[in-house]
């Protein structure tokens, strides 16, 4: 399945990808504060496109990410090669 995806979004997927391989769970407040306010809009847009998986910290305020979807993964591998 292919995903019509901003360079922002593709960006945050690298990213996030990078975080979740080093073990952890990166939050929405951390990553607006590490990426501007911007991110959150991202965030979200990646959550409808169902190319991440968010989840609510135990608090129940905040959102965290848990993981990318397989199809995320392909996105980024196809993209890996094209600019290789």
């Amino acid at each position: 399945m292919e995903y019509d995806m901003t360079s922002e979004e593709q960006a945050l997927l690298s990213y996030l990808e990078d975080r979740l391989h080093e073990g952890e769970n990166p939050n929405e407040d951390e990553l607006a504060e590490q990426r501007g306010e911007g991110v959150r809009r991202v965030l979200r847009s990646l959550a409808d496109k169902q190319l991440i998986s968010l989840g609510l910290l135990p608090e129940g305020s905040v959102n965290v990410v848990y993981g990318l979807s397989p199809e995320a993964q392909e996105s980024l591998g196809i993209h890996r090669d094209a600019t290789q």
